[in-house]
């Protein structure tokens, strides 16, 4: 199930990607992620691609593939000079709660290295109605619920293009 939701998503990227228009500007948004395909992730990603009139990309990129998950000391020391890199390429960050609840390391480095960065950070309520972990609310320049419409209009007020 969640393969086929990768593919379908996946699918969608290089549509958008084929469907742009030279010269059209688009937000760069770096979704946190915490090096795995979380549910809440491919809905976000569902969410920003169905907004009418806002052309976005994502500048998270997944090259850990090449990294042997058995190798602990290489995957913490490359790994945030790559995020530093994809974050470095946003207009801004989106934060899942969710997803920050479950593995607090990965995305707290991410809005760390956002913070270092001057870029703002967007963080985006738990789906599920859950309590928003108070770190977040340090974090965050701003914290929307799951709308697309809510979730665009933040981006396009905190970001610069």
């Amino acid at each position: 199930m969640l393969e086929s939701k990768r593919m379908t998503v996946l699918t969608n990227i290089l549509k958008f990607i084929a469907a742009s228009d030279a010269g059209v500007k688009s937000y760069g948004v770096f979704i946190s992620h915490a090096w795995t395909f979380h549910a809440d992730y491919l809905k976000l990603i569902e969410l920003l691609y169905s907004i009418k009139d806002f052309r976005w990309h994502n500048t998270a990129r997944y090259q850990y593939d090449t990294i042997p998950a058995d190798d602990v000391d290489l995957f913490h020391d490359y790994l945030p000079g790559l995020l530093k890199e994809q974050i470095q390429n946003a207009h801004c960050i989106l934060l899942l709660a969710d997803l920050f609840r479950e593995n607090k390391y990965w995305p707290q480095k991410e809005a760390d290295i956002g913070r270092e960065l001057g870029k703002p950070i967007i963080a985006i309520q738990s789906r599920w109605f859950y309590s928003i972990p108070r770190q977040i609310f340090k974090e965050a320049n701003e914290i929307v619920e799951w709308n697309p419409d809510i979730i665009a209009s933040a981006i396009k007020r905190h970001c610069k293009l």
